[in-house]
């Protein structure tokens, strides 16, 4: 029994579990940064069960062949077959993703959870937001699937619909447009400047970046 995982960098693998662990158990909230890391150690392999594998189908289906064989002990039988299959996913888990062990945390080496980057370049922050919101679009919409509960469901909506909006604010900020001598339309950030502190790209600039009303080449 293999199982082949999506070759995913830390931060990636980190945020997507967060995010599915939260929408899963949101009286036990985590943080990708700040939670105890034996505790996203735990969230990243029940990510990788649930929603990088046919965890869940293979548990049905292995349900529904106990049940059909007839044989006794199918309590039993069926905890070994599970233990097996959570067994087979966790080794694949740790041959992917080489920094992921229960006794090390990967994030207090801070260039390898940072990728080297004091602060992180404009472009690349920004593309990561809108990545991120439509990561956990994904993830609700998976959660709106499982529910049962009207209420739930309901709210459940309600936030898919302010991350689509959050989503839609995010692609407005990449416009285009066309250049007098015809050339392909020129790819501009547009960000909002409401306060005295110049915001552009989620970072605040340097001073030395605007003068007056206009800004320094």
């Amino acid at each position: 029994m293999s199982f082949q995982l999506p070759d995913w960098p830390q931060q990636r693998l980190l945020r997507e579990a967060v995010m599915a662990w939260n929408l899963r158990h949101p009286r036990a909230k985590l943080d990708p940064v700040t939670s105890p890391w034996r505790n996203l150690y735990v969230a990243v392999l029940a990510f990788c069960r649930h929603d990088l594998t046919a965890y869940n189908r293979m548990l049905s289906e292995l349900e529904r062949d106990l049940a059909a064989s007839g044989q006794s002990d199918l309590a039993n039988r069926h905890l070994k077959a599970r233990n097996a299959l959570r067994k087979a996913i966790h080794a694949a888990a740790a041959r992917q993703y080489p920094w992921l062990r229960p006794e090390t945390d990967p994030r207090k080496n801070a260039e390898n959870f940072s990728n080297g980057q004091k602060h992180r370049k404009v472009l690349n922050e920004a593309s990561a937001q809108l990545a991120d919101l439509i990561g956990l679009r994904a993830h609700l919409l998976e959660a709106l699937r499982r529910e049962k509960d009207r209420a739930t469901k309901k709210k459940l909506e309600q936030e898919i619909k302010q991350v689509e909006q959050s989503i839609e604010r995010r692609r407005s900020f990449f416009k285009t447009f066309p250049t007098p001598d015809g050339k392909p339309d020129t790819p501009f950030i547009v960000w909002d400047h409401r306060t005295p502190a110049y915001s552009f790209g989620c970072r605040q600039l340097p001073p030395n970046y605007l003068e007056g009303p206009g800004s320094n080449a």
